[in-house]
């Protein structure tokens, strides 16, 4: 029976987690859980409402979204999107190619 217990909460926690080259990111961390294992982020692209902007991750805007503004942490190096909603990961996915080049076009 313990054996049993031991197995599904494994699963329950490997499914909880996406690994990337070389770290484990697991949905629900914070922003800052997700910078302080990857670094900051190459861009950062925000939401809310219709309105969206996007800055390189190293500029600190003028002023702070509400936080359940939609966040994207982009890192060119592993082409991947980190998604975040009220400070927490939803969501991990590859940059898409048109979407890499339109970061790429930012100053």
């Amino acid at each position: 029976m313990k054996a049993g217990y031991i197995t599904v909460l494994s699963l329950i926690v490997i499914g909880g987690c996406i690994e990337t080259s070389k770290e484990k990111i697991s949905i629900g961390l914070s922003e800052q859980q997700v910078k302080n294992e990857l670094g900051i982020p190459d861009f950062i692209s925000e939401s809310s409402g219709d309105q969206v902007r996007t800055y390189k991750g190293n500029v600190s805007p003028k002023y702070k979204w509400p936080d359940d503004a939609i966040k994207k942490y982009y890192y060119m190096n592993t082409s991947k999107e980190y998604i975040f909603k009220n400070n927490h990961l939803l969501e991990v996915r590859d940059i898409s190619e048109e979407r890499r080049e339109r970061l790429l076009k930012i100053k």
